[in-house]
């Protein structure tokens, strides 16, 4: 056993172990990311160029109305109207959330519209009331940047780079802005898209995240007992040293 131990094939045989480990962890890991910043630029440049459509479409035959209801926000006819298309609109595109957001005097947003809206339902609980408080930051401080971009006019929309993770499954935000025709901000349309039943971590029948944890713990494994070898070697030197000078 002693002679295996300090065999140099053992040390290397543990030295390509531990490289491999570290390899196959690196892989495991990094992996899942990058799958899921190609499904999400995937998903995010054609749920964009879903949004642009919309908008151009909301403005240009609704944006009149949109900066009325802006001006004086109550749960009126043409409000009802608004959520209602927005509603077909959500149901038609699949769509996760489809709302309109404004920042009002004092810097926040507070909601405009919202498809979720129906008449016997609650405000707060199964929509978001108009002129309720829009919590942009709670849901992403990368979406509340946006916003700000898209209020300024400094960018003509865009999408959420990291998902938004909701229990098990996540999503992102498309927001784009709505013009009338006359070419002045009626409004924010902002699109919840689900990134739901997209499992990350699982290559084809292979879990990651268990290809991680075993080779991940191979790795510490081995490098363990490359140290413990190196540190036996290291003593039994000193020992026979120490021997031949007495």
């Amino acid at each position: 056993m002693k002679k295996i131990l300090e065999s140099k094939n053992t040390k290397i045989v543990l030295a390509a172990v531990m490289l491999v480990s570290l390899l196959i962890t690196i892989i495991a890991v990094t992996l899942p990311i990058t799958r899921r910043a190609e499904k999400i630029d995937s998903l995010g440049g054609s749920a964009l160029s879903t949004g642009e459509s919309i908008a151009i479409s909301v403005g240009h035959y609704s944006g009149a109305q949109i900066r009325a209801l802006r001006g004086n926000p109550q749960e009126n006819t043409t409000y009802a109207d608004l959520c209602a298309l927005l509603a077909k609109l959500k149901g038609h595109y699949d769509l996760k959330g489809l709302y309109a957001v404004n920042k009002g005097l004092g810097g926040a947003y507070f909601t405009l519209l919202d498809a979720d809206y129906r008449d016997n339902g609650v405000a707060g609980t199964d929509y978001q009331g108009i002129g309720e408080p829009f919590e942009a930051a709670a849901r992403s401080k990368e979406f509340k940047n946006m916003l700000d971009k898209i209020e300024s006019g400094t960018i003509p929309g865009g999408y959420t780079k990291n998902m938004i993770r909701e229990g098990s499954s996540g999503y992102i935000i498309v927001a784009l802005p709505v013009y009338d025709r006359e070419g002045a901000l009626a409004t924010t349309l902002c699109m919840d898209v689900a990134l739901d039943n997209v499992e990350f971590n699982r290559f084809y029948f292979i879990d990651l995240n268990y290809v991680a944890g075993f080779f991940g713990g191979l790795f510490v494994l081995s490098l363990l007992m490359l140290v413990w070898i190196y540190r036996r070697g290291a003593r039994e030197k000193k020992r026979r040293l120490e021997e031949e000078e007495e």
